[in-house]
Order: structure tokens, then C-alpha cells, then sequence
């Protein structure tokens, strides 16, 4: 008998780079076979609550995630890939409640910047998942961060790997905002971070901006992070949480630096480093079971 072709999804977009036609209609385009030709055409269309998903191959171009609530999902995991044009950030998400998840993220400057367009603004609940964030081929690092963060509350950053970042591999930043913290409470997980010039992962909590609470850093792998003394694994400056089960090696410093208390310190396991732990005598962190070796 004859099938009857399924009606669109409407709270999908499809994106091929490589075989897209941007003259379809957002009716046609949520079906898998019909599909637009870039990301930032999607964009331009998507509304709240709409997810964007990406075949597989190579989208050239920059985008800049303005609408919140928007789910940007590569349709296999790794085989999407945004490659941003020379001296372009990849991926700008300056929205709420935006997840970007699955893609391989190549640049020569920056991978992923989230923040407010408006500095004295903070975002919630951005989600970044399972990204592989890397230099473009012929560069042999991103002149800044692989990923970043600005002034967000409940952010995550989970199961992502971040090689060879000239600056931070994974850096949340938290600045004043009207002589408030801009924001708190991110959770960094499960993540794989190699190569970075400063800092593998660093919660920076800018001073003066009151001291930022509640971050999770749990489950990484640290990997020749820094290059000085001074740099290294993990640190978490004018910042308190929790830091538990990570794993860093080979760091050209500090492995774990900590400077403000409360901070839980546990199950964590240093080597290599010229120094597994640092933390302030006047802001001790609560330490237990964690390990350090040459």
C-alpha cells in the first residue's frame, strides 16, 4: 500500500550545510529529508521552546544565539561540526535557557562565549553538552577560551572536551553587577580539558564582585594545563562549592588552587603538578580523601 508522508514536526528545524535550501518553507524544513542550509538561517526563524538539529558535515560560519529556550543539537553526536570563519568567537549564546549540544566547535579565537549582550545583564540555565571545542586545522591553539561564561546562574557544562585553548580551557566569570554577585551556582562536569595556556578550568569570581557560591567542579580530567608556576589544573578564586572527583596531571603549577572559604575538597587525585593543592590558611578548604603524587 501507499504510506502517507508524516506531517512536520514544527518545534524542529533541519539544518544540512551541505545540501540545504534556504528557499523551502519553515514547513517544510521540519522534516528530516527537507532542511536549511546553514545554522544561522534556522536561527533567524526559531522561537521559544524550538529545537534546531544539525546533520552531519561542516556548517562555515559564526552564530549567535539571540532567542531563548532554544535547543541547538547536532543529529549525531561529534559529526556536526561549526566551523567559524578566521578572528570569529564559534557560538555566542546571549539568551536564556539555551542548550547546545553534540557538536565538534573549531576557531581560531574562541569556541563558546556565553553572555549577555548587555554587560550589566546575567543569563540562566544555558546548558552545554558534549562538545569537542579545538583550533582550527593550521592553528595551533585558540588565541583565548574554549569555553566561557559570563555572569550566568545554574549554568552546566557537562561530558565536553576542551585541547589546547591559548587562555582558559572551561572559565566562568562572575562580575559585579550593582554591587551584587552576576551570578552563581554553575556546575562543571565530567569534562576532559588539555593544552590550555592558564587555567584547565577557573571559576573567577572578578574582584571586587562579592564573593560568587555554589559551584560544582566534579568528574574532569586535567591534562598539562598552565605555563607558569602560577597557572595550572583548577582553581577557584573568590568562589566557594564544592570540588570532588577530578583527576589532574602534568599541570605546569598549581593542580587545585582555592582562595575562599566554603569550599569542599574531596576525592580529587593530583600528579605531575609542581604543586597538587594551594589553598589560603585563612580560608582553608574542608579536605578530605583526596590524593597527590610526583
Amino acid at each position: 500500500g501507499v504510506f502517507p508522508v508524516p506531517p512536520p514536526d514544527l518545534t524542529r528545524i533541519y539544518v544540512d550545510c551541505a545540501t540545504g535550501k534556504d528557499d523551502l518553507s519553515r514547513w517544510e524544513v521540519g522534516r528530516p529529508w527537507d532542511a536549511w542550509s546553514s545554522i544561522t538561517r534556522a536561527l533567524a526563524s526559531v522561537q521559544d521552546g524550538e529545537t534546531i538539529i544539525v546533520h552531519d558535515g561542516t556548517c562555515t560560519e559564526a552564530i549567535e544565539v539571540e532567542v531563548p529556550g532554544v535547543t541547538i543539537q547536532a543529529a549525531s553526536a561529534r559529526l556536526a561540526t561549526i566551523e567559524a570563519p578566521s578572528n570569529q568567537i564559534a557560538v555566542r549564546v546571549e539568551a536564556d535557557e539555551v542548550v547546545l549540544d553534540g557538536f565538534v566547535i573549531r576557531s581560531d579565537r574562541a569556541g563558546v562565549l556565553v553572555a549577555a549582550e548587555d554587560t550589566e545583564m546575567s543569563l540562566f540555565d544555558v546548558r552545554l553538552y558534549n562538545l569537542l571545542v579545538e583550533p582550527l586545522a593550521g592553528s595551533p591553539t585558540l588565541s583565548t577560551n574554549g569555553i566561557r561564561l559570563r555572569n550566568t546562574f545554574d549554568s552546566i557544562v557537562d561530558s565536553c572536551e576542551v585541547r589546547n585553548a591559548g587562555q582558559g580551557g572551561i572559565v566562568v566569570l562572575v562580575q559585579e553587577i550593582n554591587d551584587l554577585a552576576g551570578g552563581g551556582r554553575s556546575f562543571v562536569r565530567n569534562n576532559l580539558v588539555r593544552g590550555s595556556g592558564e587555567w584547565g578550568i577557573h571559576i573567577d569570581g572578578e574582584w571586587p564582585a562579592p564573593t560568587t557560591a555554589g559551584h560544582v567542579v566534579a568528574f574532569n580530567t586535567l591534562h598539562a594545563n598552565g605555563t607558569t608556576t602560577g597557572q595550572g589544573g583548577l582553581r577557584l578564586q573568590n568562589a566557594t562549592g564544592e570540588i570532588r572527583d577530578n583527576i589532574v596531571h602534568a599541570s605546569s603549577g598549581f593542580g587545585v588552587k582555592t582562595d575562599t572559604a566554603p569550599v569542599l575538597l574531596h576525592h580529587n587525585l593530583v600528579f605531575g603538578s609542581n604543586k597538587a593543592y594551594d589553598t589560603e590558611e585563612s580560608a582553608e578548604p574542608l579536605y578530605w580523601n583526596n590524593l597527590a603524587r610526583d
